[in-house]
């Protein structure tokens, strides 16, 4: 006899309850450490420390640009030559996504920096292996939110242990923007 399983729940909840998930990305503003008034902060890896919950790769750069800088309200990161992670945990059988904002890099001491792309995917912390990954490149200089079929979407059936790592494809810094990273109760599939 077939072994029937239960449907999965719907987006946004875990199996286990109903209730919404919040958002468990730490963080994801980019308020630690803070940049100089109109400056940036570049940070060498490996760092487990400046960034808060965030951990920047060994050998890797991580740039933390001022609202001065990123002509905004908020600070931002650059991650061109980056490999930038954090862990977190979301509870077994909740369906979650994770998006962010982007934008190219207009700092003016990066001149003809053209490859903006970078890479991002979700881990599970337990075996290594990838359950949502895509490639971005940001279009313009604002901050836009990325696409809703780009978000890294996944379902946490074995481990509540995962680990976000976002990769740039620049060999320096100068690479594309990132800010307000958030892990929710995913709406959809």
């Amino acid at each position: 006899m077939r072994k029937q399983t239960a449907p999965a729940p719907p987006y946004g909840t875990s199996g286990s309850s109903s209730a919404p998930i919040p958002n468990f990305i730490k963080d994801g503003t980019f308020r630690k450490p803070q940049a100089t008034a109109n400056g940036y902060l570049a940070i060498g890896g490996p760092d487990t420390d400046l960034m808060g919950a965030w951990e920047v790769k060994a050998g890797k750069l991580v740039v933390v640009y001022s609202p001065g800088y990123t002509q905004t309200s908020h600070q931002a990161v650059d991650i061109g030559g980056a490999g930038l992670e954090q862990a977190f945990e979301v509870p077994v059988d909740a369906n979650v996504e994770i998006t962010w904002m982007h934008s190219r890099n207009t700092d003016p001491t990066c001149p003809g920096e053209t490859n903006q792309a970078y890479g991002a995917d979700v881990r599970d912390a337990a075996d290594n292996r990838v359950l949502a990954s895509h490639h971005y490149e940001p279009d313009g200089a604002d901050f836009v939110q990325i696409s809703p079929e780009l978000t890294l979407k996944f379902t946490a059936n074995r481990s509540s242990s995962y680990i976000l790592t976002f990769t740039g494809r620049a060999p320096k810094a100068c690479g594309a923007l990132i800010y307000n990273v958030v892990g929710r109760g995913a709406s959809g599939r």
